[in-house]
């Protein structure tokens, strides 16, 4: 579009004469453009034919009605899409909805009609003054509102299915282009003239103060942003490593945590989410803090743990709709601290954040308690889709506090790894043993069905071989190890189990050849080496080997 505009003004006294020529240098300007990015926006309309890429966008919009409606008239306030969303959301996702992907919708939840209104309003304005610039002939320069028009209607369709508006840049470009044709929709006369673009000293000395303040504003907080991100990157760096190990750390790990958090928060104390991971690693270091003999938190401990609610109580004023503040507050209340008030604060943190991994663990568990195990699938089921951390914790309680094994393999769903460990721990109490029984075979028919859609993996292909190992069907044993050795060529621990199979199945000349080639992925491997010792004293192989020789 500036490309189309600088054209134009080149050309200006031409188009008084010529009017048709806007439209020959507009199709010069988009054959350029197709001819230099064809390959991009022909990529881009191709997604079209598969709308499921768009079916998430279309969810969210779904979602936003319930928050418009209950938010009509004045909206939830501008910038709360992030804190408000969330609430409605029904997209089982760990991911963040910062937008709502719609300008137009995003417009209306958070001011409201009233603010809708006012943008109507002015949109009026802009339609208006653009209008009016088109029909003024008089001013020769005016032909450059075609492009900043056609700018604006493509930012207009951009914002359907984007939230561009949202970004600085592409703010001040569309304030920019707002000005420009509110400028020419109200010129007289030829701009050319410099009495009609005369403002005064005073004016414009004071317009230009103002912007260097809000300029020199912004620079200061952006310069704050980045140096609490900057320790907050820190933070997170030492999170991960205390998370590879359990969240377990030296004191010096969980100091070096806390200071970094600390400073990152006292830079940007209104960041609601510096302020409650702050309380969670605090958590995670007090919670150490354990009497050698009884294994329980000694009093200064508890002290701590008051004081990280407290802090966090504070903390919610940031942002009363955070939901994964109250659930943690609520957590250490009902749970170390055994205060009844605990239980509101939980519930209230799932309601605010019903797609929280921890938040909807909490409440669950606090479903368990009052024997509703219905709601309390439910909320599991989505804690473990959302990403699983909490799955053992909650086959644990199902299998131990509940007794209902069968809730533990529903809950493992299709994954045949959880079902294995379900399995698993089913197979350590013996009064569970036709539930372990159950929960194996169940992983075993989804590995089938996956084997012939032809989506499993090796290890699913060896447990299956595995287990058909131990019922004594050894040519399907064989058949699955053949699979899972195709699809993992270099596991030497896993050809073992192949030559095993086949040596069960009569085939030690075929075990002994698999073991040579496990022997060469892993010299010196003695389980290897025993079974390839054993397996050549079979007089099938003897015999084998002789034929070998005298061929030779």
């Amino acid at each position: 579009a500036m490309c189309v505009i600088v054209i134009l003004l080149s050309v200006r006294r031409a188009f008084r004469r010529h009017g048709w020529m806007v439209v020959v240098v507009a199709l010069v300007a988009l054959v350029c453009l197709l001819y230099t990015g064809f390959d991009t926006v022909y990529d881009r309309f191709a997604t079209l034919s598969s709308l499921d890429k768009y079916g998430t966008r279309l969810e969210i919009l779904r979602d936003m009605v319930e928050p418009i409606r209950r938010f009509f008239v004045f909206g939830s306030g501008l910038g709360t899409h992030i804190v408000i969303y969330p609430m409605f959301q029904s997209i089982i996702t760990a991911l963040q909805f910062t937008h709502a992907e719609n300008e137009y919708a995003q417009l209306i939840e958070e001011t409201g009609v009233v603010g809708t209104s006012i943008m109507i309003f002015f949109a009026a304005i802009i339609a208006v003054n653009f209008t009016k610039a088109i029909r003024n002939r008089k001013s020769s320069i005016n032909v450059a509102v075609y492009g900043l028009g056609f700018g604006l209607i493509a930012i207009l369709i951009h914002s359907i299915s984007d939230f561009g508006q949202h970004l600085p840049a592409n703010a001040v470009i569309s304030v920019i282009f707002c000005a420009l044709i509110i400028r020419l929709g109200r010129a007289k006369a030829n701009l050319q003239s410099a009495e009609e673009i005369k403002i005064k000293k005073p004016l414009l000395i004071t317009i230009f103060a103002a912007v260097m303040c809000l300029y020199g504003w912004s620079i200061i907080g952006a310069a704050k942003a980045a140096v609490a991100e900057g320790y907050w990157h820190k933070a997170s760096r030492i999170e991960d490593k205390l998370l590879a190990n359990r969240r377990e750390g030296t004191e010096e790990d969980f100091e070096k945590l806390i200071s970094y958090a600390s400073k990152a928060v006292q830079i940007q104390p209104d960041n609601v989410e510096y302020q409650h991971w702050l309380g969670v690693w605090k958590w995670w270091q007090t919670s150490g803090k354990t009497d050698p003999d009884t294994g329980e938190l000694t009093n200064k401990a508890i002290a701590e743990v008051e004081k990280i609610v407290a802090d966090l109580k504070e903390a919610r004023k940031i942002c009363p709709t955070f939901g994964p503040m109250y659930s943690l507050t609520g957590q250490l209340q009902k749970f170390v601290l055994l205060e009844p008030v605990g239980e509101d604060n939980i519930k209230k943190g799932f309601m605010l954040e019903p797609n929280d991994e921890i938040s909807l663990f909490a409440a669950g568990c606090l479903d368990v308690g009052e024997q509703k195990n219905v709601e309390s699938f439910e909320k599991f089921r989505k804690s473990v889709a959302l990403g699983g951390s909490y799955f053992k914790d909650i086959v644990k309680i199902y299998i131990e506090q509940v007794k209902s094994p069968d809730l533990a393999i529903e809950i493992a769903a299709d994954d045949t790894r959880r079902l294995r460990y379900v399995a698993g721990v089913l197979a350590g109490d013996e009064q569970f043993s036709f539930e372990a029984e159950k929960a194996i075979l169940k992983s075993v028919k989804l590995i089938e069905r996956k084997t012939s859609q032809h989506t499993a993996d090796a290890w699913e292909l060896s447990y299956a071989g595995g287990y058909y190992q131990e019922l004594g069907d050894n040519s399907k044993a064989v058949l699955y190890f053949t699979k899972a050795v195709a699809a993992d060529y270099g596991n030497a621990d896993l050809r073992l189990k192949f030559a095993r199979a086949l040596a069960q199945s009569g085939q030690p000349v075929e075990a002994i050849k698999q073991l040579r080639i496990c022997l060469k992925l892993k010299p010196a491997f003695r389980r290897a080496e025993k079974l390839l010792g054993e397996l050549s004293l079979n007089p099938e192989v003897i015999k084998q080997n002789i034929e070998d020789i005298e061929t030779k």
